[in-house]
């Protein structure tokens, strides 16, 4: 939540290096270029960390900038999210008779609205060599580059959680390539790889395990404990995810009560509220989301104990 012209979080330059590790960068807001800026830097790396929500008129996330020598940057296990409202997430600068290498590796390159396709700009592009390996791209566009390697390496959407980590299942789980592990710790602290690396600042500590289906026995147990425990609020499903028009949910409600849906941007500004006044058991709501602009948002159920909280996306 820092201001600025230039780099509202960090402006580096000048002939030193710069390492980010482990580190949420978030909800800056520059005037200009980016919550980072690194201009004229030698080398920049940057390990498990979380750059989101951050706003300019230009990169709202990262700039590189080289115009008087070569410059190199590694980003590692990283996640960029954008604001709404941006001209792009990175952006690079390359000075005639310069060099720029750019590696990407692990990483997701998001933008919270999926019309979005630039999430990496080029100006002055003279010599850029730009690389990703096991990276997510999401609408990525590099006008006027000829030294690039920059693909999605999975196909579909990741599933994150509000925070940007990966969902149970998510396609970004173990996807990563495990060589360019450098730390044994995510940005939250937890163990890094689990399996094969994970994409991203976070490591998903559950993967996508299935049950064994129960013998008879086992399963008239358990449903003598179903009936013998109180029923959680939860929510069981959420789909189609990402939504057009209509999106439905089912949930539990463990009791009579009062209870709602709320809906809210990502910002955490409530744009839909249902009320579920009364009810109680397995339900199924029909929300309709038409009028909804184009980004991510939270689906909230929630009691007066409890609450849980979903991430989808308007189409």
């Amino acid at each position: 939540s820092n201001e600025a012209d230039y780099g509202s979080a960090i402006y580096h330059s000048n002939e030193t290096t710069l390492y980010i590790n482990e580190t949420h960068i978030t909800d800056n807001n520059a005037l200009i270029r980016c919550a980072i800026e690194v201009n004229n830097s030698n080398y920049t790396r940057i390990i498990n960390t979380v750059i989101a929500n951050n706003i300019a008129k230009n990169a709202n996330a990262l700039a590189i900038i080289s115009t008087n020598r070569d410059v190199e940057c590694d980003i590692y296990n990283s996640t960029i999210i954008g604001g709404v409202k941006n001209r792009s997430l990175i952006t690079l600068q390359v000075g005639y008779g310069d060099v720029l290498d750019m590696n990407i590796y692990n990483s997701i390159v998001a933008h919270q609205d999926v019309a979005f396709d630039k999430n990496i700009v080029v100006f002055n592009n003279n010599i850029l060599n730009l690389n990703s390996e096991h990276s997510y791209f999401q609408g990525a566009s590099v006008p006027g580059t000829t030294n690039m390697n920059l693909y999605s390496f999975v196909n579909g959407a990741l599933s994150l959680n509000a925070d940007y980590s990966l969902m149970d299942c998510s396609l970004g789980i173990d996807a990563g390539n495990d060589a360019f592990v450098l730390t044994s710790l995510d940005v939250m602290g937890n163990t890094r790889k689990v399996g094969t690396v994970d994409m991203g600042a976070y490591e998903n500590q559950n993967g996508c395990q299935t049950k064994d289906a129960p013998s008879k026995n086992e399963d008239a147990v358990e449903q003598e404990q179903i009936k013998e425990e109180e029923m959680e609020l939860s929510i069981t499903k959420l789909y189609p995810n990402p939504v057009v028009n209509e999106l439905n949910v089912e949930f539990d409600l463990p009791s009579e009560g009062s209870h709602h849906i709320v809906i809210t941007d990502i910002q955490g500004r409530t744009v839909k509220t249902i009320s579920l006044e009364n009810q109680m058991g397995h339900q199924t709501q029909r929300l309709d989301v038409t009028d909804l602009a184009p980004g991510n948002y939270l689906m909230i159920l929630q009691s007066d104990k409890d609450r849980m909280v979903e991430k989808f996306i308007k189409m």
